[in-house]
């Protein structure tokens, strides 16, 4: 079973308790440098959305973004082990199950 970590909306802002669970792995992600157009927070939500709904990457909803953006960075971190360190950090902090 997958859970979303943090619903993300443009309009609105995160709120504390849902936050807490990004703190958690923040620490695992990479460092964003230069000219980046999605936060990290965006990223995952859009890689567990894809995960948890089953659909293609073109299909992912507007308001994560571009699609492809999404998926050329998510297929960078799983290369170099970003999303296996994130997830077994989930897991880890019984986030994730």
């Amino acid at each position: 079973m997958i859970v979303r970590i943090i619903t993300y909306e443009r309009s609105t802002l995160v709120n504390d308790e849902k936050y807490i669970g990004y703190e958690r792995i923040q620490n695992c992600l990479p460092v964003q440098r230069g000219n980046v157009r999605h936060e990290n927070l965006v990223l995952l939500n859009a890689i567990l959305y894809v995960a948890e709904h089953g659909c293609k990457w073109r299909g992912l909803p507007k308001r994560f973004g571009n699609w492809h953006s999404i998926y050329v960075r998510m297929n960078r971190w799983a290369k170099k082990g970003v999303l296996d360190q994130v997830f077994a950090k989930l897991q880890q902090e019984q986030i994730l199950r």
